[in-house]
Order: C-alpha cells, then structure tokens, then sequence
C-alpha cells in the first residue's frame, strides 16, 4: 500500500513531463489543462519548471486582469509583493514582471489535519449557534403562549367582575352610571346605560 501511487500523481507526472520541453502559447494550453484536470490538486510542482517561471509582459497582465492602466497594475503588483503572494521583480523598462515564486492552491499533506480540524470546529460553532437560535425560539414561543394565557385570564376575570357588578347594581341608578363612566375615561362620552347620559 505505501508503495502504489495516486491517479493524480502520475496525471500530473505526465503533465511535468510533457512542460519540459514546452514552451509559449502550448505551455499556457498544458497549464491549463492541468488546472481543469479532475483529481490534479497539487501544482507546485509544475509551477516550480524553469519554462514555466517566466517573465509576464505588463500587456497580458492588463488585459488578463481587466486593469485600465499601468499605475493601477504596478500598485497590485507591488501589494502582492508586500503580501507575499507574490515574489519577483518589475522591469517598468521593458514592461514585464518578473515572477520567482508564487503561492499555488496547493494543500501540503501536513496541513490536511488542521483543515479538517478547523472545519469540524467550524461546523461545530454552526451547531452551538443553531442551538442557542432554537431555545430562543422555543423561550419566545413559551413566552408568547403564556402571556396570551395571562392576558384571556384577565379578560375573563374582568369580565366576570363587570357582570357581577352590572347585576348588584341598579341598572337606572345615575349615580352608579357616572361612576362607571368615570371609571372607564378611555371611552368617549357617549350614552350610558339605559338611556342615561354620561359625562
């Protein structure tokens, strides 16, 4: 088992092999064939060919990255320096750059770990948070339901107190409908009980 060799490594053995001795626009054909290639996930190696790190004239670069002028694309160049995306030097006097290095997609094994490892505490963040945003849904509705309940209460409790004391009382006292009419100022004046005037 430690001896075989992966699908994607002889792809892109065969790739290497066939740069060697490439060069121009069928070099740019083969890189991008591998980049399209199912199962190629590792470059560095192809990237790393003498034929493949070559001079980029400042035209492909405008055109390739849709810049408007020469100021603008130096200015990305240089921040891809500073960032260590990039290394190489500006030749403004022939107008090319000149790449040394450049970071791939590469994924080195050693670091398959920690990615899995970052994704899973990823993933695992996206489930405490799922979980909080439910107990809240479920405190909301809880909460909801209760003061719904509290609130019917109320209205039952008021209203058995009003017929009670509709019932005690007189309904053709003036006394009594002055009172209720003061008790009740949300209302607008208006006719009280039995024909008797508020206000």
């Amino acid at each position: 088992m430690a001896g075989e060799q992966k699908p994607s490594s002889n792809l892109l053995e065969q790739f290497i092999l066939l740069a060697k001795g490439t060069s121009g626009s069928a070099l740019t054909a083969l890189i991008s064939q591998v980049l399209e290639a199912p199962g190629v996930y590792v470059f560095g190696e192809l990237l790393e060919l003498a034929n493949v790190q070559e001079c980029i004239p400042y035209s492909v670069l405008l055109k390739d990255l849709e810049m408007r002028n020469l100021r603008e694309l130096e200015d990305l160049i240089i921040e891809a320096v500073y960032t260590d995306i990039i290394q190489g030097k500006l030749d403004q006097r022939n107008q090319l750059l000149e790449v040394d290095f450049c970071i791939g997609r590469d994924i080195r094994k050693k670091d398959i770990n920690n990615i899995v490892k970052t994704l899973h505490e990823w993933c695992d963040g996206c489930e405490a948070v799922l979980l909080g945003i439910e107990q809240q849904v479920l405190r909301a509705n809880q909460y909801k339901e209760n003061h719904s309940r509290t609130q019917q209460q109320v209205e039952a409790e008021v209203r058995k107190r009003t017929s009670v004391t509709f019932s005690r009382v007189s309904l053709f006292d003036p006394s009594f409908c002055d009172s209720w009419c003061r008790c009740n100022s949300h209302q607008q004046t208006g006719t009280g009980l039995a024909g008797y005037r508020c206000g």
